[in-house]
């Protein structure tokens, strides 16, 4: 059964579609390490932001762009499986983690500090 759903997916738009996940998690992760900045949040304040807004974008994806079904449009390529779906939309990948704590503390910098 499983291998009848993967041959049914196209690589090119799995592919295009993982990369669009990516710019969504991107946008999402910088927009709210700007937030956690302004707002002066510091120490695990500032990770349970992060915390949530992984959460808020992994089921905002999945529920909108995905129509409820993250298995059919996002994955690893292998089994997709409802597990492996789920997890490539809640791993952050450590480009969003950085750039999360680098717009965080930019933001408080500017804003708290000078």
């Amino acid at each position: 059964m499983e291998e009848e759903k993967a041959s049914l997916i196209y690589g090119p738009h799995l592919q295009s579609n993982l990369s669009s996940v990516f710019n969504i998690k991107f946008l999402v992760f910088i927009f709210s390490g700007a937030t956690a900045g302004v707002l002066g949040l510091t120490n695990l304040y500032g990770f349970l932001l992060f915390a949530f807004s992984t959460v808020l974008c992994a089921a905002l994806v999945a529920l909108v762009s995905c129509r409820g079904a993250p298995s059919k449009f996002v994955g690893d390529g292998k089994g997709m499986s409802d597990k492996s779906a789920w997890t490539s939309l809640l791993t952050p990948g450590m480009d969003n983690v950085w750039g999360f704590i680098l717009t965080w503390t930019l933001f408080y910098g500017i804003v708290h500090v000078y």
